[in-house]
């Protein structure tokens, strides 16, 4: 009963993590939104200067793309490391398989990165 407490904690912990963040991301664009709709009943104007006091970006970053592909690509090579660490045989393969999904994102992330390059502003 104990072995299955530990993955079991690991993975809610985890799951807790990334739900907290988009929680509250999405909690702080609410605010946001509901400031603006506030902002267009009282009929103020709201010109780009305002929007983008309050945080708002009209379109992405140029290069968040490139920053993800960055990250990811490192995640599954520190991933692929830390494999390498574990005397474990099964263990090694089986985390340099789970280390190949953040690469492949990494890299689809660059691809899209360079495809949106090559558009015209």
């Amino acid at each position: 009963m104990e072995g299955i407490l530990v993955p079991i904690g690991f993975f809610a912990v985890v799951a807790f993590c990334f739900w907290s963040f988009y929680h509250y991301k999405n909690r702080e664009k609410d605010k946001i939104q509901n400031t603006i709709c506030k902002a267009i009943d009282a009929g103020q104007q709201l010109n780009p200067d305002t929007i983008k006091a309050l945080g708002i970006q009209s379109v992405s970053a140029p290069f968040s793309d490139l920053r993800k592909s960055i990250l990811s690509i490192c995640f599954g090579i520190a991933f692929i490391c830390f494999a390498q660490v574990i005397p474990d045989d099964e263990a090694t393969e089986i985390l340099s398989g789970i280390a190949a999904f953040p690469i492949v994102l990494g890299l689809g992330y660059f691809i899209v990165y360079r495809l949106g390059l090559k558009e015209p502003n």
